[in-house]
């Protein structure tokens, strides 16, 4: 019989939920177990892939579980959150959501990038498709040579007709910069069929992806909302800007600044933003 640890809880709390419900909405406490923790990468890093999913994740080695308690109307309500908050102290919003991106569970890999689990050339646990969704989990042993090749190699069909661009515009080109950055003997296998992924890494263009303010290059000029700041690393700045809807007062010089909370993230704009110690968040 499989064993599975608790790994993390999360509870529902209808008074301070930012989705505002009705009354009669009950308090619930998310629990997920994992049968394979002690082999898993996003385990390992304080993650898990079935956190943050709507439907939990589809995960082969996790499960989740929730328990209902009451209203907020209920004298039990408060002492209800109150017995799981103390019971279960130890797991309560212990993980965070992972990143899209390759990442080893247990006996495989879980691949979540756009339109590949599409491809049924490779044995993942279940294909997508039209209104499929799919679960692009495969077996370290079955993603052999041949198996890579035919991951970026691709061309997914949309169900009108025409190629699904964007497989070979972003999602290959990110599949081969993950593996060689994370997985640096799967990337080495990929070569070997594949030696077009060297020049894909050398050339790769990282704008467009999210990544933590705080790792990008100090002095560098960031986007956000669409508006210009500076960003020296510790604070962003921005001088002689009209970033307000109403100024207190008409100005002849104006100067901004904001020290963000630590694990803010900013698109990348330009390719001079990153260095070898940036971290992804996407």
């Amino acid at each position: 019989m499989t064993d599975y640890k608790l790994i993390h809880v999360h509870i529902y709390d209808p008074r301070n939920s930012i989705f505002k419900g009705s009354k009669s909405d009950k308090s619930a406490a998310h629990y997920y177990t994992c049968s394979a923790s002690d082999r898993c990468d996003a385990y390992s890093g304080g993650q898990c892939v079935m956190i943050g999913k709507i439907f939990g994740g589809r995960c082969p080695y996790g499960r989740k579980n929730v328990t209902t308690g009451f209203t907020s109307r209920a004298r039990k309500y408060h002492e209800w959150i109150s017995d799981i908050k103390e019971k279960y102290k130890d797991q309560l919003w212990a993980l965070k959501s992972v990143d899209k991106t390759a990442i080893k569970l247990g006996d495989g890999f879980l691949l979540p990038y756009s339109f590949m689990d599409m491809n049924k050339k490779v044995p993942f646990q279940a294909h997508g498709g039209g209104f499929c969704t799919g679960v692009p989990f495969i077996k370290a042993e079955d993603l052999t040579p041949d198996a890579l090749l035919s991951i970026v190699t691709f061309k997914p069909q949309a169900m009108m007709g025409g190629e699904i661009r964007d497989y070979q515009l972003k999602s290959v080109p990110k599949f081969v910069k993950d593996l060689h950055d994370k997985y640096p003997e799967l990337f080495k296998t990929l070569v070997s069929v594949y030696p077009e992924a060297e020049s894909a890494c050398a050339n790769y263009d990282y704008t467009g992806r999210k990544a933590l303010l705080s790792t990008i290059n100090h002095g560098c000029e960031v986007i956000i909302s669409k508006k210009s700041w500076q960003w020296d690393g510790e604070n962003i700045t921005a001088t002689n800007k009209d970033y307000m809807i109403f100024s207190p007062v008409k100005w002849d010089e104006c100067s901004l600044s904001f020290k963000p909370k630590e694990g803010e993230s900013v698109t990348i704009t330009s390719n001079d933003q990153v260095n070898d110690k940036t971290v992804f968040v996407d």
